[in-house]
């Protein structure tokens, strides 16, 4: 059982943290930078109020940043894996008969949940998440990011320029949109 008592003097504006382990009690000092956090937690705040809270510390929301691009370049990893491939890679006949945005949607929510709702939120945060069918921008967005990661990630771009040919689009349009030097 793990027991938190935290403590504060208002006047000198530290917290102090006592933690008490079944091996023992460990005590400690919040920094000063982190007054709102410590408060927070000594209030039992909701996890949306923490999470503003830990915002306001620049060292501490360095850190959070560089953990969910971390997060995040392991989800571009594990979609561009090839011991368990991903619908993305390179186009079969298959793949391009049963191609639809709701099953990149899908694999996106599945293998790269935090890169999918950070591109949602980069769009419309109000979009749910939920119905991949109305975020074919999304996918879309996705998907080009992944051939930059990975060159043989070329299912939608090769879905796109067969849709672009079909339509009788010149090649200097064609190949202008799919060069990204």
């Amino acid at each position: 059982m793990v027991s938190v008592d935290l403590s504060y003097e208002v006047l000198y504006l530290f917290f102090k943290v006592s933690v008490i382990y079944e091996s023992g009690k460990k005590c400690g000092e919040i920094p000063k930078e982190l007054p709102r956090l410590g408060k927070a937690l000594a209030r039992g705040s909701q996890y949306k109020n923490l999470a503003e809270a830990v915002m306001q510390s620049p060292n501490l929301k360095k850190a959070v940043e560089n953990h969910l691009c971390s997060v995040t370049a392991k989800e571009c990893k594990k979609l561009c894996s090839t011991k368990d491939p991903s619908f993305l890679r390179a186009p079969t006949k298959d793949r391009l008969m049963n191609f639809s945005w709701e099953s990149v949607g899908k694999e996106l929510q599945n293998k790269a949940p935090l890169l999918h709702r950070c591109l949602i939120a980069a769009v419309n945060p109000s979009m749910s998440s939920s119905c991949p069918v109305r975020n074919p921008g999304i996918c879309m967005a996705a998907s080009i990011l992944l051939k930059l990661h990975d060159k043989s990630m070329s299912l939608v771009p090769y879905v796109i320029s067969s849709i672009l040919k079909t339509g009788k689009t010149s090649k200097k349009v064609t190949i202008s949109l799919w060069t990204f030097k």
